[in-house]
């Protein structure tokens, strides 16, 4: 059942053969992949949740800002970082002088709402905490870094940042996320991590997919929305923080086919579940 009805929710119908068919043989006789990875699996989630939650905190709040702060001073606007404030989260909007970033609005985020912005004075200058200003260096090299070496880009719309707090390791990951252009289209492609350490060297940075690709709610010529979109996944043994990010932003359970163990994945409500084998014909969306 459960194979069949993921087969209804992909998109291109594909035979993944021997190989696939090998993969989940040797998988059989090894612990379930969940166990196998399962550090890995629950870091995928905790970001890809802190990912929705982020980018969710940032569009609401950019909305408070524009409707308090006066239009000659977006300009002098250089962008926002996410931080925790207790149960809730605030945004710091940020102007730069030079190399240095001095604080333009702050906006905290709690329950679904945004509260009324902080506002700056016109020509205050500032300074911001040092958690702050590390964030904010790490999404301009990682910026940097993407400009020498221009990543994939799959719309021609200003790309989203999510900048995450400093792991264990004191690395900030910085995200470039492609931006939802069209109700009910979710772009699955053209997303990217750097990791910058704390000199603002670059220590790791990867592609999510290989390809674009967007995920339509209720796809041309259909008269009823999708309750799931399908993927084959290339690049990991399991689903990713950009899967569970998402499948939280458009609301509805991604199946993922990891390719390499021939295993197919269900991804929903910001949790990852692994489903057993592939079926030896399903469709799919390429990633």
């Amino acid at each position: 059942m459960i194979a069949r009805i993921l087969a209804s929710l992909l998109l291109v119908s594909f035979t993944y053969g021997a190989v696939a068919q090998d993969a989940a043989t040797e998988r059989a006789a090894t612990a379930s992949l969940t166990e196998r990875y399962a550090a890995a699996i629950a870091e995928s989630m905790e970001r890809g949740r802190r990912l929705f939650a982020y980018d969710q905190t940032a569009w609401h709040t950019t909305d408070a800002l524009l409707r308090f702060l006066p239009s000659d001073r977006m300009p002098q606007s250089g962008g926002w970082v996410v931080e925790a404030d207790g149960g809730a989260l605030q945004v710091t909007y940020f102007e730069m002088d030079a190399d240095t970033p001095y604080l333009l609005a702050k906006v905290k985020f709690e329950d679904g709402r945004a509260a009324e912005p902080e506002i700056a004075a016109q020509g205050n200058r500032e300074a911001l905490p040092e958690s702050t200003r590390r964030l904010i260096s790490a999404r301009n090299a990682a910026i940097t870094a993407a400009e020498e070496e221009p990543i994939g880009r799959c719309t021609g719309a200003p790309i989203n940042t999510v900048v995450l707090p400093p792991d264990e390791h004191g690395l900030i990951s910085v995200y470039f996320l492609t931006p939802q252009t069209e109700n009910g289209s979710f772009p699955a492609g053209g997303h990217h991590r750097f990791d910058i350490a704390s000199d603002g060297a670059v220590v790791f940075s990867r592609a999510f997919t290989n390809s674009c690709v967007s995920l339509e709610l209720q796809p041309e010529g259909q008269d009823q929305p999708v309750v799931g979109f399908g993927l084959t996944h290339l690049l990991d043994p399991y689903p990713v923080e950009t899967h569970v990010f998402l499948s939280l932003v458009s609301n509805v359970m991604i199946g993922v086919a990891t390719m390499e163990n021939g295993t197919m994945w269900i991804v929903e409500n910001g949790e990852i579940t692994e489903r057993g084998p592939i079926p030896n014909s399903v469709s799919q969306s390429d990633e």
